[in-house]
């Protein structure tokens, strides 16, 4: 039932709360720590983030690895707006580019992306075994992909490690 009537995107509202949040340094701290083990895993080439929101993930990945391509996508064109509008304050366009594209429809060519990621948006998909195929497509061979997001079955110890870092 709550798959049915649960926004797989952000609403327009949501965009303004959750953009306001994401500024704060939890937030912050929580983007810099994935770009880092992101970037280890790929410091070049091309990657794309699904469900990019605010594009912070984005920003913080061009600071850890700035040889990188990156591209965002997000399902609410209100968070699209949102990120774009971060990406170009940064100065990051030239580098940074951002569509609106759902999970389980991504508009790039077969191998398109040395790493796909994604964090906390997985548990947003409606159809998340389209969106692991549609991952699988657009990845290159021997690429990558990283989905972070908690489930309610993550392990209890693995919570308190992540509110540790």
């Amino acid at each position: 039932m709550r798959k049915k009537w649960h926004p797989e995107g952000i609403p327009r509202v949501g965009t303004l709360i959750y953009d306001f949040i994401s500024t704060t340094s939890i937030f912050q701290r929580h983007y810099e720590l994935i770009a880092r083990d992101i970037a280890a895993h790929c410091s070049e080439g091309a990657i794309l983030d699904i469900g990019t929101g605010p594009g912070w993930l984005l920003k913080h990945l061009h600071r850890a690895a700035p040889r990188l391509r990156l591209t965002g996508v997000d399902i609410a064109p209100p968070m699209v707006v949102k990120a774009r509008q971060h990406i170009s304050e940064a100065g990051l366009t030239d580098w940074v580019d951002v569509r609106e594209a759902a999970a389980d429809h991504l508009p790039f060519a077969d191998s398109s992306f040395d790493m796909v990621v994604s964090t906390g948006s997985v548990h947003h998909w409606k159809n998340p075994v389209a969106a692991l195929n549609e991952i699988y497509r657009v990845v290159k061979d021997g690429g990558y992909a990283l989905l972070y997001d908690a489930v309610s079955d993550t392990p209890g110890s693995l919570m308190r490690q992540a509110a540790r870092e």
